[in-house]
C-alpha cells in the first residue's frame, strides 16, 4: 500500500494455460488452415445459440407442446448437452486459431514456436477511483530462444458502497471510534463467493487499514 499515492497494489502468479486441443493444434492448422477452423468455430458457436434459443422458447410454450410419454426430459437433457458440446467445440477451435497466431515467434517466424517458460503474473492495482487489472505472460521461442512478454491490461467497475457506521479502536493511538472507512471499497462478487476490500483510516493520527471479507455462498440443501 503507498500511503502517498492511495494506491494497493496486488501480485500474484497464475497457472499457465493449456487447452484440450493444444497439443493436436499443429495439425489441425496443417490440415485446415485458420480461417476455415475459425469458421467451423463461428458454426459450432452459432448452433449453441440457436439451440439455447429454442430451450427458452421451448420453456415458455412447453403447455403447447405435446411430446412422446416420458420424452420430455429426454428433450431437454439432449438438448442442454448438445448446447454443452457445441459452445465447447466453439471454445476450442477458436483457441486453436488464436493459439496459431499468438504461437508464432517475432524473431525467427516459426509456427508454434513459443512456450511460456514461467508461470503469469498478475498485477492489480486498486486507487480510489479505478481498479486495474494487468496479466503477464512470459514466452520463449523453442527454435531460437527469443523471448516475449504478452501483457495486456483492463479496467473493471468493482467500486462498491462504504459502511455507514464504523466503530473500531485505532491500533496504534488506541482512540475509540476513530477508525472509518475514508474510500469505496472493492468488490469482486463470483458464482458462490464474493470478496470485498475495504479501506479504514484514523481520523486523529491517520493510521491505515485493510480488511479483506469474502463470503461463501450455499447451496440449496
Amino acid at each position: 500500500m503507498d500511503t502517498e499515492t492511495d494506491t494497493l497494489t496486488m501480485t500474484s502468479e497464475g497457472d499457465i494455460y493449456c487447452f484440450y486441443l493444444q497439443s493436436e493444434a499443429p495439425y489441425l492448422i496443417k490440415r485446415w488452415g485458420e480461417k476455415k477452423i475459425r469458421l467451423a468455430g463461428k458454426v459450432f458457436g452459432i448452433l449453441a445459440l440457436l439451440l439455447l434459443i429454442a430451450l427458452i422458447r421451448f420453456y415458455f410454450f412447453r403447455d403447447h407442446i405435446v411430446f412422446p410419454y416420458n420424452m420430455t426430459w429426454l428433450f431437454v437433457l439432449i438438448t442442454i448437452g448438445a448446447i454443452i458440446f457445441f459452445f465447447l467445440l466453439y471454445d476450442q477451435l477458436n483457441s486453436v486459431a488464436d493459439f496459431y497466431i499468438k504461437s508464432r515467434c517475432k524473431k525467427c517466424g516459426k509456427d508454434f514456436a513459443y512456450e511460456e517458460f514461467r508461470k503469469p503474473l498478475t498485477r492489480k492495482v486498486s486507487t480510489p477511483e479505478s481498479f486495474e487489472i494487468t496479466r503477464t505472460k512470459y514466452r520463449k521461442c523453442r527454435y531460437c530462444g527469443d523471448e516475449d512478454f504478452d501483457t495486456h491490461t483492463h479496467y473493471i467497475d468493482c467500486k462498491g458502497d462504504k459502511e455507514k457506521l464504523t466503530d473500531e479502536t485505532c491500533k496504534r493511538c488506541g482512540n475509540e471510534h476513530s477508525i472509518k472507512e475514508y474510500r469505496r471499497p472493492d468488490v469482486f462478487e463470483g458464482a458462490d463467493t464474493a470478496k470485498t476490500i475495504r479501506y479504514y483510516k484514523c481520523s486523529d493520527c491517520g493510521y491505515q487499514e485493510i480488511t479483506v471479507e469474502k463470503v461463501e455462498f450455499l447451496g440449496p440443501m
